[in-house]
């Protein structure tokens, strides 16, 4: 049975469980035709078992999975009209280049196979190889005909398991932008899998967060790094600094305190939390600033005083470990004389705007 459906997938209540172990947690999830959707977060998080369950390589204990409006949650992989895309190529050393991309063409008229091997090599840009044997490609060549053979026949979704994760850094962030160009030329549907947070960001149109088989928070990149809805998310994502405290009320500000400190929260978090809750203000390292000791405090701004620990150069910017409030703090600043900058045991002021602060849920 068809339904009528803008979206290209949607998983009703999916629930995975081995015997007692509950992989995947009742999770309701739709991708929009056209979106790159990842799903992000650390070893046994519920992600690549997700992913499975879309290819239909695992079967849900519990709940739908809807492929373009059909149920397609006992429909067998090779029947869902799906490409994938795997970490380790999954190509056959047998084959030449040409054969593995035209293996998913079987039921295409044979004249047709050869000019869309190679529409599908001029996309990823390995014209002329046709002949040549997955050996004697590098690793970052077989990784492009692995994405030639999963879009040779535009396959109305495509699953990418953690399809960048042999490959060393710089091959790395350059396939990741192929993919990104890949998929706005070709307007192709893609659920991605990995647990690199940069690659995420980089990537996608929306990131759904996984933490022990639930989605804490499916957002678009910004909404994820800016206003992280729990400190699990918060943390997961880039580098944060957690202030764990209670929340404080005055009228209409909220606060989080702690042992000696009384740090205010941005206006737009002031509905979020019960008042004596236990609760974190977060703050990125990009957000936080060095200052003097003594200089003044501006308007908006909140300042921590703390001592310096070690810094360490990063090429254009600097990174500072400081002690303050019985914790480390992390801030970045640029390594050029625009910024103020500090050496090791020099106390310091520590300051942000306010509104570049979070309040959440403690863990």
């Amino acid at each position: 049975m068809h339904e009528t459906t803008s979206q290209a997938l949607v998983m009703q209540g999916v629930t995975k469980k081995y015997g007692n172990h509950v992989a995947v947690d009742a999770i309701n999830l739709e991708l929009r035709r056209g979106e790159f959707m990842t799903l992000l977060g650390p070893s046994g998080s519920g992600k690549t078992t997700t992913l499975n369950m879309v290819a239909g390589f695992v079967h849900p204990t519990a709940g739908r999975v809807l492929i373009d409006g059909q149920d397609a949650t006992h429909i067998p992989p090779h029947k869902r009209g799906i490409g994938m895309v795997f970490q380790n190529y999954a190509l056959f050393p047998h084959l030449t280049i040409g054969q593995n991309i035209a293996f998913p063409l079987t039921r295409t008229p044979k004249a047709a196979r050869a000019g869309m091997v190679r529409e599908a090599l001029r996309l990823v840009g390995l014209e002329g190889l046709e002949e040549r044997f997955p050996r004697q490609l590098s690793g970052g060549q077989q990784q492009r005909v692995a994405f030639a053979r999963a879009v040779v026949y535009r396959p109305r979704l495509l699953l990418m398991d953690e399809p960048f994760g042999a490959l060393d850094k710089k091959l790395r962030e350059a396939l990741q932008l192929e993919a990104r160009r890949l998929h706005q030329e070709l307007g192709i549907t893609v659920l991605h899998v990995t647990h690199d947070q940069e690659e995420a960001l980089v990537l996608s149109d929306r990131i759904a967060i996984f933490n022990r088989g639930r989605i804490e928070q499916l957002d678009n990149p910004k909404g994820i790094y800016d206003h992280p809805k729990t400190e699990f998310v918060a943390d997961f994502i880039g580098e944060a600094n957690i202030f764990r405290g209670v929340v404080g009320r005055d009228g209409e500000t909220i606060s989080v305190k702690g042992d000696g400190w009384h740090l205010l929260g941005p206006a737009h978090c002031k509905e979020a939390l019960a008042p004596e809750s236990r609760a974190a203000l977060v703050i990125r390292p990009d957000k936080l600033v060095l200052v003097p000791v003594n200089s003044p405090i501006a308007s908006g701004t909140q300042r921590i005083i703390g001592r310096v620990r070690q810094v360490v150069y990063l090429g254009g910017t600097l990174k500072y470990e400081v002690e303050a409030l019985n914790q480390a703090i992390y801030a970045r600043s640029k390594s050029d004389a625009s910024s103020f900058q500090a050496t090791p045991g020099e106390d310091v002021g520590v300051e942000w705007r306010t509104e570049h602060g979070v309040v959440v849920p403690a863990n």
